[in-house]
């Protein structure tokens, strides 16, 4: 049996090595950006998340009436 700080010290250690590869990978495809590029691929993958996001709101406010869509929104 695990004291829990022994515990959450595994359950550290499990996530740091789940995102240990997938990091490494990060760092080796950003060291080839500028800090500009890098600057403007993040702000790419938000505007395109957001994006994601908005069509999904936007499909589901077509099935609304306008005074549904009115009442929504108040």
């Amino acid at each position: 049996m695990l004291y829990p700080a022994e515990l959450r010290a595994h359950k550290i250690n499990f996530k740091r090595n789940h995102y240990s590869p997938q990091l490494d990978r990060a760092n080796a495809h950003y060291e080839i950006l500028s800090e500009a590029e890098l600057r403007a691929y993040k702000t790419n993958l938000k505007r395109n998340h957001y994006s994601l996001q908005l069509d999904r709101a936007n499909a589901h406010d077509e099935i609304l009436s306008e005074a549904e869509l009115r009442a929504h929104f108040i």
